[in-house]
């Protein structure tokens, strides 16, 4: 057990590290709080996101994205999580970090409002229909199957091509859920996803996964090279005023979201934890 408890903290310094590095300062929420019902890790500059970090070996995905969506919305869930999207983070030895999200709420990703033809789409099935109409993105469906969600990832990787990619599968209730690469989430955030506005085209700098990433025993995987590939302009980044508006939050909580932003990474002080 306390084996247990000790990578799961080195599981959080590192998604703690991975936001770092991507802009975005963070902490882990028991260091600072103390409290057992503490977020994992906490993001000031992305206060709608809870995060749920795993770093085990076999996860089971229901149960993890159920108890995410308990601390956000559920009768135990604390004053500061309560209507805060679940995110589940999740990673294995060797492997890179996943993230893994309600269905609904990786389309508002996409800019939808998830209204008219888009909710037909969506009510057609799985969401290979709702994602059916973006070449840029590479959406595999997995049902009927115990799902080794690492090696799935791994597997559309390859298949994707330039295109971004995605997973989609189903919890034991039937709830659909999508899981990405940490790089696709990041480029989300800072607007480099979706890739697309009318009537303009340009080069975009995505991040790209490295060939070695995904393979067990070969090591901590390294960071995606950037490469120029070929798409339409990317959307401006989250702003203060639409934040909330993107993800389907009341106005009064957009307003008080901090900007995102736009800027490179900056490396971030060391800090000694406990």
């Amino acid at each position: 057990m306390k084996l247990s408890r000790e990578k799961g903290k080195r599981g959080e310094r590192q998604w703690r590290d991975e936001l770092r590095e991507n802009g975005y300062p963070a902490r882990r929420g028991q260091q600072f709080s103390g409290s057992p019902d503490s977020p994992d890790v906490i993001c000031d500059e992305l206060p709608l996101f809870h995060f749920e970090v795993k770093h085990v070996e076999h996860l089971n995905l229901t149960e993890a994205m159920a108890q995410a969506r308990r601390d956000c919305g559920g009768p135990t869930a604390s004053a500061g999580n309560r209507g805060k999207i679940p995110l589940l983070v999740h990673r294995k030895n060797y492997w890179p970090w996943l993230v893994t999200m309600d269905a609904e709420r990786f389309y508002r990703f996409l800019g939808r409002d998830l209204t008219g033809e888009w909710a037909t789409q969506m009510a057609a099935g799985s969401p290979a229909a709702a994602c059916g109409e973006f070449a840029w993105l590479h959406c595999q469906v997995i049902t009927g199957r115990r799902l080794n969600i690492h090696e799935a990832i791994a597997q559309v990787r390859r298949e994707a091509g330039r295109r971004v990619f995605i997973v989609a599968h189903q919890d034991r209730d039937g709830r659909w859920l999508v899981t990405i690469t940490a790089g696709t989430f990041f480029n989300f955030l800072r607007g480099e996803l979706p890739p697309e506005e009318q009537g303009e085209h340009r080069t975009s700098n995505i991040q790209l996964p490295t060939s070695n990433e995904g393979k067990e025993g070969g090591g901590a995987p390294r960071r995606g090279r950037a490469e120029s590939v070929p798409v339409q302009a990317p959307a401006k980044p989250l702003e203060t005023a639409n934040f909330g508006k993107a993800f389907g939050e009341p106005p009064n909580v957009a307003r008080e979201s901090r900007a995102l932003p736009g800027k490179q990474p900056t490396e971030q002080p060391k800090q000694t934890e406990q």
